[in-house]
């Protein structure tokens, strides 16, 4: 089995907010800064970014870009997918503005890029002053980017490149507990719910308070410092006055 399919693994889940991809950006140099923004708008790996020809990236009549995925390690992740989302878009537009196309490839490997682009990577996040990041950590971002967006499961998953659901949903696109808590209120309305409903409470504490007041005030004998609401004590008479019998 794949290391994935063991009960003792542990995805790991780092994945960037635009924040974050943006301090990143800032301290990579144009080609190294194109390769980033590419990965995370389509989700390709790092061979598929290497792969990457000009002319790939087409602007899509209903939005966005498509764009040619070269995947060759299963016959899913050979495909083309939709760049929709806003800020996927800027990051394109920004990869195909940055990149500096060598023989007809989109994205040139640089020095920077040669050997040690994981090192080079750690580097920029540390300048940066953000998580280490990974090449996997940027594809994990796309996806995450995705299913908070409330894009389903087979749709992240065709993006990625993936047969099944199962990778999005046990590395690439597992939810925390504050994203599921989102998506958890915008798909049942709890929110409004809630508060409709604390709204009608208080209305409720402010309506018996009204009535206990309006009893005190009607009732001389409720006005006893030893007993009914405004005395402290109940005004039931036999416990506040009680019989003696002979």
């Amino acid at each position: 089995l794949p290391v994935s399919g063991s009960p003792e693994y542990k995805p790991r889940q780092r994945w960037l907010p635009f924040d974050e991809v943006q301090k990143l950006l800032g301290e990579l140099d144009a080609p190294s800064g194109a390769r980033v923004a590419w990965i995370i708008a389509t989700s390709g790996c790092r061979g598929e970014a290497n792969r990457a020809r000009v002319g790939d990236a087409k602007p899509w009549p209903e939005g966005g870009y498509l764009v040619k995925i070269r995947g060759t390690k299963t016959a899913a992740r050979d495909r083309s997918v939709a760049v929709v989302l806003p800020e996927a878009v800027a990051l394109l537009e920004r990869a195909l503005r940055d990149a500096q196309p060598v023989g007809g490839l989109l994205l040139r490997q640089s020095s920077t890029l040669s050997g040690n682009w994981r090192r080079q990577m750690l580097a920029a996040a540390k300048r940066a002053g953000i998580e280490p990041v990974t090449d996997n950590d940027l594809r994990r971002t796309c996806a995450q980017w995705l299913r908070r967006a409330g894009v389903p499961l087979e749709h992240v998953s065709a993006t990625l490149g993936h047969a099944t659901t199962t990778m999005v949903q046990r590395v690439y696109g597992r939810l925390d507990a504050e994203a599921v808590g989102k998506a958890i209120r915008d798909a049942t309305g709890v929110a409004a719910t809630a508060t409709h409903l604390q709204q009608s409470l208080a209305q409720s504490v402010e309506s018996v308070e009204s009535m206990e007041t309006a009893g005190c005030a009607k009732s001389p004998a409720n006005k006893a410092s030893d007993g009914g609401s405004c005395g402290g004590r109940t005004h039931g008479l036999r416990i506040k006055s009680p019989q003696l019998y002979h």
